[in-house]
């Protein structure tokens, strides 16, 4: 299990780089003691694997892992879900320092707000192998 823990603004750019992309599912954000949290599937390609083989081309195998993006320190959250999809991408990040309040962009149109005392958010990937993914490549 590895954890990345954003404190500063500065340090957004990392963890977009980590989730953008990543698909979570808008019925099990949870909120609880003050942490919001979203569970996601990241496929990392550090974990691909050749499975065939057929002239130049190769069948890859890429291993999904659990994630968790938690948001702590919330003091008040609003979710907008207008368009009733279920699954959302993680496109972007974004801080106002001004106001405390971090927004969720999607590839898909909804709306996630979250106020906040400071800025605390944690990346976790828990190593549990939640679903697999094939491809062909070079």
């Amino acid at each position: 299990m590895n954890k990345l823990e954003v404190l500063n603004a500065d340090e957004i750019m990392q963890l977009n780089a980590a989730i953008h992309d990543c698909w979570f599912d808008i019925e099990k954000v949870s909120f609880k003691n003050d942490t919001l949290k979203f569970f996601f599937t990241r496929y990392l390609e550090i974990e691909k694997d050749v499975k065939k083989k057929f002239l130049f081309f190769k069948k890859y195998e890429l291993l999904g892992v659990e994630c968790i993006l938690q948001i702590h320190e919330v003091k008040a959250y609003e979710i907008i879900d207008t368009e009733k999809v279920q699954y959302y991408d993680f496109n972007e990040l974004f801080f106002d320092s001004v106001d405390n309040i971090i927004s969720i962009c999607t590839g898909v149109p909804i709306t996630i707000k979250i106020n906040v005392f400071s800025l605390k958010i944690s990346l976790i990937n828990t190593d549990n192998i939640i679903d697999k993914k094939s491809y062909w490549g070079i």
